[in-house]
């Protein structure tokens, strides 16, 4: 059995100081029962992981919102049993982006699937090439969880991250 597991990750805006924005976001988790994560100080991004899968219909609508809240940009990723990742992109207010890593049950040969690699591209850390980009959101691959790692890696934002995920285990007995 695959793994099943919501994701939100985020920057945080450099010119909103803790004390404006935390509150907001703390609120704005809480409505949907959920807890924020930092991974890296200096990079100053986000995660919030949701093993029972609350926000799965509504991770469209929570990454606009979140992106609104913030000004920055917002990934929500839905995995499905390790089988593929549905994700969603927004920046300002906006949706940039939406589809899937890999392809959802019964939907092969779909129209309307795919990511636009472009519209990843303003992530990408400095030492990240264009083509691992590519082969990430479009190469073949064993599980979802691997690309959702190397997605993390490429754009800082802590998608999958496993150190998160332990710290969350070890938080949550029932997990």
């Amino acid at each position: 059995m695959g793994m099943f597991l919501d994701s939100v990750a985020f920057y945080w805006p450099k010119d909103k100081t803790r004390e404006e924005l935390a509150p907001k976001l703390e609120s704005f988790f809480e409505g949907y029962g959920l807890k924020l994560r930092m991974k890296d100080p200096t990079r100053e991004s986000y995660a919030v992981y949701d093993e029972n899968q609350s926000c799965s219909d509504v991770m469209p609508e929570l990454i606009v919102t979140l992106s609104e809240l913030t000004g920055e940009y917002a990934v929500g990723s839905v995995c499905i049993a390790s089988d593929f990742a549905a994700l969603v992109l927004a920046k300002a207010g906006k949706q940039v982006d939406m589809g899937y890593i890999g392809t959802p049950y019964g939907m092969e040969g779909a129209p309307g699937l795919e990511l636009t690699a472009a519209r990843w591209q303003p992530l990408l850390q400095p030492q990240a090439e264009s083509q691992e980009l590519h082969d990430c959101l479009f190469g073949k691959f064993v599980c979802a969880e691997d690309q959702l790692r190397t997605l993390s890696r490429l754009t800082g934002l802590p998608i999958f991250d496993d150190q998160l995920l332990m710290e969350m285990i070890e938080e949550d007995e029932d997990f």
